[in-house]
Parts: C-alpha cells; structure tokens; sequence
C-alpha cells in the first residue's frame, strides 16, 4: 500500500485490543542479554523493524539470537564476540546505534556502525564525548558527531563520566548498561536537564529484573557499583505503551470505551504519562490489576509539558485540532532530531487539515477548531502515520501515504485497527502525477499510460505556457519572470484538484512548491521517473533540450538543479521507476508493473492476423 484512508465511524466503539510488546524494552532486554554470561530468553518481544536490527546487529557482532514464534533465544554473550572486524547496521533505529555503540567500547574487534540515511542524521556526539571520557578510541567516518561511527576500543576506564542530558535520555542509559562489565564503580553525572527522564527509569527497572542496582545519589548522579552482574535467564517484556497511546487518543476523539487488557498499570514506561493527560483533556480512566480502561468523553484545550513524553506529542497536537482553543505544548526540544524534525512536519499537516499552528525551539500551540481531511504525508516517520490516523476516526477522506512506516515499532498498527472496529482501506486513485527532473522521460511515458488506462492526458508545461499568452517556457522566464511562471503553475496544477483519469506529465519543479504538490496529489498517485545525472546531460544535449530549458543552460547549472532537487522529488515519491537505458517499451513495462496494484490497466487486444 502506498497510501491508506479511514472510514470514519458511525457510532463509539466498546472494545478490547492486545497492545504488542514494548520496543523500548525489548531493545534494552536484547543488550542486557548479550551481556549476561548464561543464555537469556525473551518473552513476549517486540517484532519490528527496529527490533530486528538490533537483534541482526548482535548477529553481526557474532553473538548466537535465535528467534522463535513470541521469544528470542540470546545464547552466545559478550565474551563469544570475536577480535575481527565487523559492520552493524542499525536501519533506523537511534537507540539500537546508541546503545550498541557503548557496547562496542567494551568488546574485541573493530566495529564500524551506521544506519540508513535519517538515523545518520541523528545526533551521536555527546555519547562520544563521554565514552571518550572513558578510554573509549571512536573515529566519525563522514560528519563529526553522527553516525557513521569506527570503534577501535575493547576497554573502558571506570570512574566518574559526564555526560550531557539535553538532547536524550539514551546516552544515559547506554552508559548505566554496559557498566557492569567495566570492571569498577561507575558514576554517570548528568550535566544540564535531562530530557525524557521516565526512558531513564525504564533502563533501571530492567536493569534490576536483569539483576543490577543503580544508586542515584541524586537525579543528576548515578552510579552502578563494582562486582555486580546480570544473571537473568528469562525476562517478559511488557506491552508497549506508545502503542497504546494511539487507541487511548481514538476512544478520547469519537467518545469510545476501549479497554488495553495488556498494559501494565504500574509501568515505566515514559508515555504512560499520556493517560494522564487524556484525563486532562476530561476522559475517564479506569486502572485495573493487569489492565487500563478509557471511557471517552472528548477533548479539551490544555497546557501541557511534554518533556518526559515527547513521541506523543503528535498524537496530542492531533487531539488538539479537534478541541475548540488554544493548546500549548511545551518541553519538545528533543523532536528536533527525530526519525525527521516531527515539529515541522506536524506543523505543515496540520496546516493542510485547516488548523492553524505556531512553533518555537522546544514548544508548539496549535488553535483547534474544525479541521478538515487532507492528503498526510509521513515524512518517513511511524508515529506521523499513527497519530495522524487517529483523526482518520472521525474525518471522510483522510489518507496516509507511505502508510508501512508503522513497521518501525507497530507493524500490525493497521490491523489492529481493524480489529477493534475501524475500518482501513485503499483510496481511491483518481489520477497518476508524473514527476522527475527534466530529460526523464514524463513526456514520453505520460501519453503511453494514459493509453493503458483509458484515460486522458494532461502536460502540464503546455497548459501553463497557453494560459500566460506566451509561445515557450523560456518566454515567460525571459518576459515575466520565474514567479509568474511557478503563479501559473500553481493555477494549472489547482485546476486539476478534483480531476479524474487523467495522468498528469509535470514540470520538473513542481516539487519546489507545496501548493502544487497537494493539489497534484488529491486523490492521485505519484510516480517518480529517476536517471542518473549522466544519462540526464546525453538527453538534453540530443534533444537540444538545453536551448529551451531557461534553468538548463550549461552542465554545472543542469547538475546544480538536479542536486537540489532531488530530495524533493524522494519527499513526494509514492512510487518510482529507473529510467536509464529503457526505450519506450521497456518504460511502459517498468511503469505498469509497479501501477498495477493501485490502477487498473486496460487490457490489451491483440488483432488476428
């Protein structure tokens, strides 16, 4: 699925839903049982994408997991790992590169980590900065202060460490969990505020499951006594109460009693702080022995500080659309440097939804209202396509794009959705958006799928050129210049909204403006037309394409335009095929074969000879 829509509805639900295991906890059990001596099964674990990388991690590190049906298997510990190199990808997952990383200082070998693009963007610098305190010899391999990282140590010093708390709680706890198998007391002192506190205390409570007190002198003073080791052999890991938070806000929104049947009422986890919250938004909570009830009575503006609990701040400025007033969220700095900057992206979706919004540094006020459903973009980031779907509950025609974000922490979140009642669906695909950088081939494949599909095509630099009473593009640049050129863009791209069966070749820079963009993908689809920049520079110059391109003049400018753009064109991709060395039937081809699930193509007839 590419996208995904909600049917509202049509009366409150009274339910029960099994909440899955907490991925929090199960990546800290997953670390804790590498570094206990016996074998350590996990119960009742999270299976995600997260989880999973951190399990192929210790893998690679050359420790024996094995994984069965509801358990994970740590058979081999810290001391099986061998003295080689060794690579460890952490996909997208912070904490698995951060708590490893500190791992890594204490074990034989060479250790190169890094993750996929947006965890390389996440900051590493001040768990450095300490466990170079420490003896530890880390290398930055591209960007000082982000992954990816070389570890060439296999001792620590213990002692005193400072570390800074202001950006996360996990480098904290990174420290407290490798600290036993230091050889000496260790005293983590917290410089500045520690943000996320309640993650902290996740990390002591299962510390002490696993068998290892932490003293906390004082909050910002922890320290981790010698001659202490963990002894666990099995650890059940707890549901997830971010997971739940989402079906906590859906009972809130739409006045339903759904009761989490799994959630520990007396757990650590940071967003239990959210069910507080929901009662102050005036919805009745019932705390059971092994279970939380809501019954939903709606939501109301409030002030809240959100520093212990920011991932469901998302879900909070969702809920806040919908109250009448203004809610003010403070205490959200660390959002910053999330899976994306989760401030910003909430801000412009919310934007979209008709609600208006204002950010600062670390706090976001959203003024509810009445907001309407739009197309929500994603930004790569599993809890925008959670909280946002929330609203889907109440709104027609809400869609989520890239909906499989949710496989970081919550891959069954659809679902499970559907099993207490809400009813999940495919949208209805009523156009196909051609986008690319010029020479690409839009213009090209655009008349061919329009053929396929029956419907009619639209070139988008023809119309605009016709409605500015110019003959070219390069006319209206040179005449009227490149605002009035991307004005009438916007016209064009906002007359087709609500069009039907068509498919739409567009500018290559469409992209450079969000307007356009929502307008082209109302109820369509996006289909990115990628080559390289070498086979880009051979088309425009046997097409003479440069001559007519106003932004296209030279090699240096071609390949300016295409750097810059390209990460827009990523942002807005639903779907995507390579271009390069494909003539027009192959093109076709590529095309309709990733088409296929989302449109219906129409047959092909061949004539008798």
């Amino acid at each position: 699925m590419n996208a995904v829509t909600l049917v509202p509805l049509q009366q409150p639900l009274n339910t029960e839903v099994t909440i899955p295991g907490s991925k929090s906890y199960t990546i800290r059990a997953l670390l804790l049982a590498a570094l206990t001596e016996k074998p350590v099964r996990i119960h009742s674990p999270l299976f995600s994408d997260d989880t999973e990388a951190m399990i192929r991690c210790l893998q690679a590190l050359g420790l024996r997991v094995e994984v069965g049906s509801d358990f994970v298997d740590v058979l081999g510990s810290i001391r099986d790992i061998p003295n080689a190199t060794a690579t460890l990808d952490a996909d997208l997952s912070a904490a698995s590169i951060r708590f490893l990383l500190a791992l890594c200082c204490i074990v034989p070998g060479v250790q190169i980590l890094h993750g996929k693009e947006g965890l390389n963007k996440r900051p590493i610098r001040d768990l450095v900065d300490a466990l170079r305190q420490m003896g530890a010899d880390i290398e930055y391999l591209e960007r000082d202060g982000y992954p990816p990282v070389r570890v060439n140590s296999s001792t620590l010093k213990p002692g005193t460490v400072q570390v800074s708390g202001s950006t996360s709680s996990q480098y904290t706890s990174a420290l407290l969990m490798i600290a036993p198998a230091i050889g000496g007391d260790v005293t983590v002192e917290i410089t500045g505020e520690l943000i996320s506190r309640p993650y902290l205390d996740m990390t002591i409570s299962i510390m002490n499951a696993f068998g290892v007190s932490v003293t906390e002198e004082d909050p910002q003073r922890l320290t981790v006594r010698h001659e202490q080791a963990y002894q666990a052999d099995a650890y059940t890991v707890e549901a997830d109460a971010s997971s739940a938070a989402y079906f906590l806000a859906l009972a809130a929104l739409t006045g339903s009693r759904i009761t989490l049947k799994n959630l520990n009422p007396q757990s650590a986890q940071a967003d239990m702080r959210f069910i507080d919250i929901l009662a102050q938004m005036g919805n009745h909570i019932i705390r059971d022995e092994k279970s939380i009830t809501i019954e939903g009575q709606g939501v109301r503006p409030l002030e809240v500080d959100m520093r212990d609990c920011p991932d469901q701040a998302q879900t909070l400025a969702v809920l806040a659309a919908f109250a009448n007033g203004r809610t003010r969220i403070t205490g959200l700095q660390s959002l910053r440097v999330k899976e994306t900057d989760r401030l910003a992206a909430v801000q412009q979706e919310l934007t979209k939804m008709g609600i208006q919004t204002e950010a600062k540094e670390d706090e976001l006020t959203i003024f509810g209202g009445k907001p309407q459903a739009a197309s929500i973009d994603t930004y790569g980031d599993h809890r925008m396509a959670m909280s946002f779907a929330v609203a889907g509950a109440v709104l027609p025609n809400l869609i989520i794009r890239n909906p499989r974000v949710v496989g970081k922490t919550f891959p069954t979140f659809w679902e499970a959705l559907q099993q207490v009642g809400l009813e999940v669906r495919q949208p209805d695909i009523a156009k196909l958006v051609l986008i690319g950088f010029m020479g690409s081939g839009k213009s090209l494949l655009a008349p061919l799928l329009a053929e396929r599909l029956g419907w009619k095509h639209i070139d988008m630099d023809q119309q605009v050129v016709a409605l500015s009473g110019r003959d070219s593009i390069r006319e209206i640049f040179e005449l009227d210049g490149e605002p009035r050129f991307r004005e009438l863009e916007r016209q064009v791209a906002e007359s087709h909204t609500d069009a039907r069966q068509v498919v739409i070749s567009a500018g290559g820079g469409v992209v450079t403006n969000p307007a356009v963009m929502e307008a082209l993908r109302h109820q369509g689809i996006t289909l990115l037309l990628e080559a390289e920049p070498e086979t880009i520079l051979d088309r425009l110059a046997l097409s003479n394409e440069r001559e007519v391109r106003p932004l296209a003049q030279n090699e240096a400018q071609v390949l300016s335009l295409y750097e810059a753009r390209k990460p827009l064109y990523n942002q807005y991709a639903d779907l995507r095929i390579k271009t390069d060395g494909s003539d027009k039937q192959q093109l076709l081809e590529a095309a309709v074969a990733v088409l296929q699930p989302y449109v219906e193509f129409k047959e092909i007839v061949h004539e008798r000879r």
